[in-house]
Parts: C-alpha cells; sequence; structure tokens
C-alpha cells in the first residue's frame, strides 16, 4: 500500500487485527522521534514501560517518527477471504463471531449505506486449510485468493 507508512500506521492504531492480534502499533518494540523542540528521543518497550507504551500511538503528537523497531515473525502463507456488501446490521448482531473467525479480520467502509463495502478475513494456511467461507453473514461476491504475508 504506497499511501501509508509503517510509522504512520502504527501512530495511528490502524492496519492489523483480530481477536487475538493487537494492531501493527503492538509489534512496534522500540521507536525513536525527534520532538518540536529538536531532541531526538528514543525509547524501547523493554526500557520505558508506560513512558513508550503511551508514545507507540502518539498520532503524532510527540514529534516525527524516524525509526521504527518491529518484532518480527517468520515468513507464512496466508489465506484470504473478501466478503462485499455486508450490511451492518448483521455485522452489529455477529461481530463477536466474525472477529474471532480467523487470523485477521478487517472491516471497509465508506459510510454512505448501511453497509461495510468489504469484509477481509485472513487465516494462515495451517488453519487455512480446515477454515470455510463465513456464508451466513449475507455477503455475496465471494473472493477468496492466497498471498504471502512478509
Amino acid at each position: 500500500m504506497p499511501h501509508i507508512s509503517v510509522a504512520g500506521s502504527c501512530s495511528t492504531a490502524t492496519h492489523g487485527s483480530g481477536d487475538k492480534n493487537g494492531n501493527l502499533a503492538t509489534a512496534v518494540s522500540a521507536l525513536e522521534f525527534i520532538t518540536a523542540n529538536g531532541d531526538l528521543l528514543k525509547l524501547s518497550r523493554q526500557n520505558d514501560g508506560e513512558k513508550f507504551s503511551g508514545a507507540v500511538v502518539g498520532l503524532g503528537a510527540l514529534g516525527v517518527i524516524t525509526k521504527v523497531t518491529l518484532q518480527i515473525q517468520p515468513t507464512y502463507i496466508m489465506r484470504q477471504h473478501v466478503y462485499e456488501n455486508l450490511p451492518l446490521a448483521q455485522v452489529k448482531d455477529h461481530f463477536d463471531a466474525i472477529e474471532a473467525s480467523a487470523y485477521s479480520v478487517s472491516l471497509f467502509t465508506d459510510w454512505q449505506k448501511q453497509r461495510f463495502n468489504e469484509l477481509w478475513i485472513k487465516s494462515r494456511t495451517e488453519k487455512a486449510r480446515r477454515s470455510k467461507p463465513l456464508r451466513n453473514f449475507t455477503a455475496p461476491n465471494l473472493l477468496p485468493e492466497i498471498f504471502t504475508h512478509r
């Protein structure tokens, strides 16, 4: 996604979710930023506890992020099911089941209609082999695809 950055996604607490996963910001183990007075500030989860936790999702208020250190995982294969035009009422009625249905779940809307434009259900392949598309949420146009997450 060329229109976003890892630092921006972390500092706004977006990108990545699931019942057992945090967003991308939870993978940050250290960060550096330049404060308004020009000082370089370095914080880490290991050394700075609550100060670090408060700074990771700083929404840009603490300064310009110059370096982000992420905890990474080895490459693995994911399977994704995409549902289009999911009615808002279905998400409301089945939210817990939807969020618990996969390794990572994403909902996208433009707030123009009473629906989510897309629901992405992503599973690691070792679990995805057993997974089946969610057919009871009234979402037409199922588009399965497999991609590599790095």
